[in-house]
């Protein structure tokens, strides 16, 4: 009766170790499985980013008098941010400098552009001129107005792109 029993233990612990292979290979199986609709939900999610991105650049380009196949002037190469004090300093059109203008080469003055670097985008009103755009090799071709001179330390110079959407008639802004 014990070589019995003997036989009975060492089949039931055969059988245990199989069932906890078994179990081992499900449970890996479905971490698998869950990894993948992680990844495959990361990926959706970066498209739908995209999409998003995509859509509201459109926006952005398109206004009431424009049609949206419009072609718009793209130049490509550095941004870099000035300040000046308000109160006194003036843009080359005579008005007060504030936010939401930019310098550029003098034939962009008076248009309305969008300023794209690091995947984030800003429409700006070209209100000011510089030197630095008209020297040869300097690829610098906006200068944005900030009102610290620490945010510009912090913008630096960055590469990036601007788009011409529109040119206006007047100077005064």
């Amino acid at each position: 009766m014990n070589d019995n029993n003997f036989g009975k233990k060492d089949q039931s612990e055969t059988y245990e170790k199989n069932l906890k292979k078994e179990d081992i290979d499900l449970r890996s199986q479905s971490i698998l499985k869950n990894m993948e609709k992680v990844e495959k939900n990361v990926k959706d999610e970066k498209k739908q980013q995209q999409m998003r991105k995509s859509k509201a650049c459109k926006k952005i380009l398109s206004t009431k008098n424009e049609k949206p196949h419009e072609h718009h002037e793209v130049i490509e190469g550095y941004i870099t941010a000035y300040t000046a004090n308000p109160a006194t300093a003036r843009t080359a059109n005579g008005n007060k400098v504030r936010p939401g203008i930019c310098a550029m080469n003098n034939k962009y003055r008076n248009c309305e552009v969008i300023i794209t670097f690091d995947g984030h985008s800003e429409r700006y009103f070209v209100d000011d001129t510089g030197g630095a755009f008209n020297r040869k090799g300097s690829n610098r071709i906006a200068d944005i107005y900030m009102t610290s001179a620490d945010a510009c330390k912090r913008h630096g110079k960055r590469y990036g792109k601007v788009t011409i959407i529109s040119r206006s008639k007047s100077s005064k802004r």
